[in-house]
């Protein structure tokens, strides 16, 4: 196992573990039926990692796409400079 696998997964399971304990109160005192822990836990395991993925996925987004909008702002100011000073 790498390296890298290994300190994911050291900063994933707590993170999931606690996102699920402060979800599991939320899914036990919400619905309108009555619903016992053992009921909960599968889905604040399953809200917890989603919530975990999704967090991951929208940063890379996000560092993603401002890394573009820098590199397009460049290219466009340079054109433009390259534009003014011909002309």
């Amino acid at each position: 196992m790498s390296s890298r696998v290994r300190r994911a997964r050291t900063v994933v399971r707590p993170v999931v573990s606690v996102a699920a304990v402060a979800l599991l109160p939320i899914c036990y005192v919400f619905p309108d039926g009555g619903v016992t822990v053992r009921e909960v836990v599968p889905g604040a395991l399953v809200a917890a990692l989603d919530w975990t993925t999704l967090s991951g996925v929208f940063r890379y987004y996000v560092a993603a796409s401002s890394t573009a909008r820098t590199a397009s702002s460049v290219s466009s100011s340079c054109s433009s400079a390259g534009s003014t000073s011909a002309g």
